[in-house]
């Protein structure tokens, strides 16, 4: 999805972008990863405004705080986690 963005982005197509960094934010909520929210959610109120002006630096910003989230999801015990969720 962040290559889709990339490639949204040098294709000045902001509502693709829009729709793109949308659906992102709305995943990366349900983590509780607030950096990448952040960033996100500046890309898509840019692109809404038709304003792509420093879209990259946001996308870098996402990139950057998707490879936080990736360390982390290397730590947790996912199995535990799951099991808590079964009854």
């Amino acid at each position: 999805q962040l290559k889709g963005i990339q490639n949204s982005i040098e294709a000045r197509d902001v509502k693709q972008v829009a729709v793109q960094a949308h659906g992102m934010k709305g995943g990366a909520s349900n983590f509780g990863a607030k950096r990448f929210v952040e960033s996100a959610l500046k890309l898509e109120i840019k692109a809404k405004d038709g304003d792509l002006d420093g879209a990259q630096e946001l996308l870098d910003g996402m990139k950057a705080a998707f490879e936080d989230l990736k360390e982390v999801s290397l730590v947790v015990n996912w199995k535990e986690i799951a099991s808590n969720w079964e009854d």
